[in-house]
């Protein structure tokens, strides 16, 4: 084989040298187990961040669904509470937190036996406040004017409570009279029904029948 001249000596030079020359590298040591790279952990953490987040939520929703309701749950004893509630504040013939209590759905039918007649009567929230308003608004004027001698006396008694499906509203049996000294003036046999939400207990009226000794 004939040697190779200048020309071709000097493009095989050109040719090696042209070559890309790279430094020898170490191997990456393996990374113990659980360890990761800084990238790695960023997201980690985001990711916790957006759970916990995620999480707190669900407990609060699930906090205010269970205060919510139990805010909305009515008892017995609630209902006894509520009944002792209303008959101070007749005895102060506190017309306003009466009517207060009243829901805005409330409705009273009501049969008034009089001397041998009756009289029925359906009245709505507003009819029945005001009527209340002024029938109490009189009882104290006379109170005050014989010094509480002719004072109003009311006593009732809850005669049965029930419940209804759900266990927001309850139905109640109760029985009433009012003396003034010591003279019975009326008795009311009365079924109302009664509500709660967000711990208030509200009432939707019902029906009454009131027996009258004037």
């Amino acid at each position: 084989m004939a040697d190779a001249g200048p020309g071709a000596i000097a493009f095989e030079q050109m040719a090696v040298a042209s070559e890309p020359r790279y430094a020898p590298q170490r191997p990456h040591a393996p990374r113990p187990c659980g360890q990761t790279g800084a990238g790695s952990t960023f997201h980690l953490r985001k990711d916790s961040n957006v759970i916990k987040t995620v999480l707190l939520g669900i407990v609060l929703l699930v906090a205010g669904v269970l205060v919510y309701e139990h805010s909305c749950r009515i008892s017995d004893d609630q209902v006894r509470a509520y009944m002792r509630t209303e008959l101070d504040a007749l005895r102060r013939y506190d017309s306003a937190a009466l009517c207060d209590a009243m829901a805005d759905d409330y409705r009273l039918r009501s049969v008034e036996h009089s001397g041998g007649a009756q009289q029925r009567t359906d009245t709505g929230r507003e009819e029945s406040c005001r009527n209340l308003r002024d029938g109490l608004a009189a009882f104290e004027t006379l109170s005050q004017r014989t010094g509480g001698l002719m004072g109003l006396d009311i006593a009732a008694e809850i005669t049965r409570i029930e419940i209804l499906p759900g266990g927001r509203r309850a139905r109640v049996e109760a029985t009433s009279t009012a003396r003034i000294a010591n003279r019975l003036i009326w008795r009311t046999r009365a079924k109302g029904e009664l509500s709660r939400s967000l711990w208030r207990i509200r009432d939707h009226g019902g029906e009454a029948q009131t027996w009258t000794y004037l």
